[in-house]
C-alpha cells in the first residue's frame, strides 16, 4: 500500500510542479480494498482511516507546494525532502490499517 501511495504522490507532485489542478483521490475505496481480507470491517473505522490518510496525503502535497514556492521554484530540494516526509507522515496510518486488517 505504501508503494502505491508513493506512486500517487509522485504523480501529484508533478502536477504541482506543472501548475496543474490536483485530482481528488478516493482513499476510502483504497482503504476498504486493503481491508477486505479482514472478516470484520466496521464502516466507521474505514471512514476514519481513509479521512486520516486523505488529510496526511494532501498535507504533504501542500507542504511540497509551499516549499517549492519558498525556494523560488527550486524543485530538487523539495523532491529530496519528500521521501522522508512522506514516510514519516503516512507510515503511521498505514500501520494502523495493517493492524486493523490483521485483527
Amino acid at each position: 500500500m505504501l508503494d502505491n501511495l508513493r506512486k500517487l504522490i509522485k504523480n501529484d507532485i508533478w502536477s504541482v510542479i506543472n501548475g496543474e489542478e490536483l485530482p481528488q483521490r478516493d482513499f476510502f475505496s483504497q482503504v476498504l480494498h486493503f481491508l477486505l481480507k479482514n472478516k470484520k470491517i466496521l464502516l466507521k473505522d474505514v471512514v476514519d482511516m481513509s479521512k486520516e490518510l486523505n488529510n496526511r496525503y494532501y498535507q504533504i502535497l501542500g507542504e511540497v507546494d509551499e516549499y517549492i514556492r519558498q525556494g523560488n521554484g527550486e524543485v530538487l530540494p523539495a523532491l529530496k525532502r519528500l521521501d522522508s516526509d512522506f514516510t514519516e507522515k503516512v507510515l503511521p496510518i498505514i500501520k494502523q490499517i495493517k493492524r486493523y486488517r490483521e485483527n
